[in-house]
C-alpha cells in the first residue's frame, strides 16, 4: 500500500488527488489549514496535519511530524496555494510567494527525502509552473523590497522550485521530480483577491476543468513516471528543460539562501 503526502490537500487538485488515492486504498497524509474541509474526506487512511505553510517554522514542524510516522513515502505532491498580489511579508520577514510557493516546498521535500528514498519509486510532483526566466532570482533582494510586482514575485518562486529540484535529484538519483503546470483549474479562490479579480476568475471557471477532470495527467505521471530525474509538463505536454552547469551553481546559491533564512527564525 503506497503512501502519499499532499500539501494543499483540502482543496482543488490536492483534494481531488487525495480522494482518488483513498478510494484506491492508499494511505494519504494531507497538509492544510482548514480541518473542517479535511473532515469531509472522511476516510480512515487519511491523516491530517494542520499548518500554515507560509511560515518556515510550520513547515519544519510538519516535516518533523510526518517524518516520525510512515517509514516510507512514495509520492510527495506539492500544491498548497494562497494568493497575495500585493507585497506581503510573513511574520518571519519573508516575501509571501517565496515563503509559501518555494521555501516551504523545499523544506518539506528536503526533510522528507529519507522517507522518499525508502520507496522503490519515489516521485515528487510540484505544481510550481515550470519555465520561469533563469534570471528570475533577486539574490540581493529576495523579499522584493525594491520595485515589487506580483509577476516578479511569481517568477522568482517558480525559479526557486527548479533550483530546489536540482538539489533534490542530485541528493537522491532515483527520485523523479516533476515540475507541473495544471493551467487553470476550479478551486476555492483562497487568497487576497479584489472583488474585480474574483469576478473575472469566476467567469473563467466556467471554461476551466474541475479538479477531478484535471487529475488525469497527474495520475498518468504517477502510474508511469518519466525516465528523467527532472522533467516539466503542462498538463500532458512535456516541456523542454535545459539544465546547464550554471543552473547547478545557482542551485547551490538557493541552498545557501534557504539555510540563511531558516537560521534566522
Amino acid at each position: 500500500m503506497a503512501t502519499t503526502v499532499i500539501s494543499g490537500g483540502t482543496d482543488g487538485l490536492g483534494r481531488a488527488l487525495a480522494q482518488h488515492l483513498l478510494r484506491a486504498g492508499e494511505t494519504v497524509v494531507v497538509i492544510g489549514r482548514d480541518v473542517e474541509k479535511f473532515k469531509t474526506l472522511a476516510a480512515t487512511r487519511a491523516h491530517f496535519v494542520q499548518a500554515d505553510l507560509r511560515l518556515q517554522r510550520e513547515a519544519e514542524r510538519v516535516a518533523a511530524h510526518i517524518a516520525s510516522e510512515p517509514p516510507r513515502i512514495d509520492t510527495l505532491f506539492l500544491a498548497a496555494a494562497h494568493v497575495a498580489r500585493s507585497r506581503t511579508l510573513t511574520t518571519e520577514g519573508v516575501e509571501h510567494n517565496l515563503a509559501l510557493y518555494a521555501l516551504s516546498r523545499h523544506i518539506l521535500a528536503t526533510a522528507l527525502l529519507p522517507q522518499l528514498s525508502a520507496s522503490p519509486r519515489p516521485v515528487i510532483i510540484n505544481t510550481s509552473v515550470p519555465g520561469a526566466p533563469k534570471t528570475a532570482m533577486r539574490w540581493q533582494d529576495p523579499s522584493l523590497a525594491n520595485n515589487y510586482n506580483w509577476r516578479a514575485a511569481n517568477q522568482q518562486s517558480r525559479r526557486a522550485n527548479e533550483l530546489s529540484a536540482l538539489l533534490l535529484t542530485k541528493a537522491e538519483p532515483r527520485l523523479k521530480y516533476v515540475l507541473y503546470n495544471p493551467l487553470f483549474v476550479r478551486s476555492s479562490l483562497s487568497g487576497d483577491l479584489s472583488p474585480v479579480h474574483r469576478r473575472i476568475i469566476r467567469v473563467l471557471f466556467r471554461l476551466a476543468p474541475s479538479p477531478e477532470q484535471a487529475l488525469t495527467p497527474i495520475l498518468d505521471l504517477l502510474t508511469t513516471p518519466p525516465r528523467s530525474r527532472l522533467s516539466a509538463y503542462t498538463r500532458k505536454k512535456r516541456l523542454p528543460l535545459e539544465v546547464t552547469p550554471d543552473d547547478h551553481a545557482e542551485a547551490l546559491r538557493w541552498e545557501a539562501l534557504t539555510t540563511y533564512l531558516r537560521t534566522r527564525i
